[in-house]
């Protein structure tokens, strides 16, 4: 945070508000999710394309093997990252092309049930840990069963505005400084991508994390692009308006709730006393 508050006060404040908000906390709970390493890759994909252009476009392509997420998660960032570098929408989608169609491909394939229960003895066989059969019952269901409403909490639908006035607020200060139309719907188009799976599948929360985490990585990467100084920001009275009362609903109000029963630890004053003292005191073995 300290090199990029050096480097452009932007994105340090845009960086220390998201690890300072529940989403800092989610990140570290979303480990071992697909969608962190999809996020890697694509960072590996943005540094290779201004030296490697075929190379990051062929590294993107092969995210189509990691997990069909990432047409939601990370291709709206690299579609619109190459539209910066190259201000060419035709070029976008020749460089995003291939990466569509072998996803097309990889899931128009058909999972044998008795290959799925050959794994599952498998691993009951050879693996020591428990399955969880929900995960592998995808396969072997009808999607029309995982369409059943028992599957959805609704209730924490009720904090879409919340997302969605961020990434307006965020989209309406880049064009006022910008005047780049298409670059902020590109934004928020971003923000959205990742909510529409809140209709198809029940990890809610996860959605809401990576809806902000992707919109958060495309306006670090527009504001690095057009090299946008903390001083032009000023000029948008109304856009600072609404990106300062979302920011305070992302501080505040966002209620991200954890996997499995989980919940964040509440803040205990009484602990820095002893965490001081560990900080300060001298090992003496």
């Amino acid at each position: 945070i300290f090199h990029f508050f050096k480097r452009n006060y932007l994105t340090g404040i845009l960086i220390a508000l998201y690890m300072l908000s529940p989403l800092g906390g989610y990140l570290f709970h979303d480990v071992g999710y697909l969608e962190q390493l999809l996020y890697l890759l694509l960072f590996i994909s943005i540094y290779l394309y201004k030296e490697h252009k075929y190379y990051s476009v062929a590294l993107f392509t092969l995210l189509a093997f990691v997990h069909e997420i990432a047409l939601v998660a990370v291709l709206p960032i690299y579609f619109s990252y190459i539209y910066m570098k190259e201000d060419s929408l035709k070029k976008s989608i020749y460089a995003t092309l291939p990466f569509v169609l072998l996803l097309g491909v990889t899931l128009s394939i058909k999972v044998p049930y008795e290959s799925v229960r050959q794994l599952l003895g498998d691993i009951y066989m050879y693996a020591n840990y428990s399955v969880r059969q929900d995960f592998y019952a995808i396969y072997t269901h009808p999607i029309e069963d995982f369409l059943d409403p028992k599957y959805y909490n609704y209730k924490a639908l009720d904090q879409l505005y919340i997302p969605m006035l961020l990434s307006f607020s965020i989209a309406f200060l880049l064009y006022e400084m910008i005047k780049q139309k298409l670059v902020s719907l590109m934004v928020i188009a971003t923000a959205i991508a990742p909510l529409l799976l809140n209709f198809v599948a029940w990890d809610i929360y996860r959605w809401y994390f990576i809806s902000f985490s992707s919109l958060f990585i495309l306006t670090a990467l527009v504001i690095d692009n057009y090299n946008i100084d903390i001083n032009s920001i000023k000029r948008s009275k109304l856009g600072l308006f609404f990106f300062g009362m979302s920011s305070v609903l992302l501080l505040f109000y966002l209620n991200l709730e954890l996997f499995d029963g989980y919940s964040f630890r509440t803040l205990d004053t009484t602990l820095f006393p002893s965490i001081l003292n560990e900080i300060v005191t001298i090992p003496k073995h």
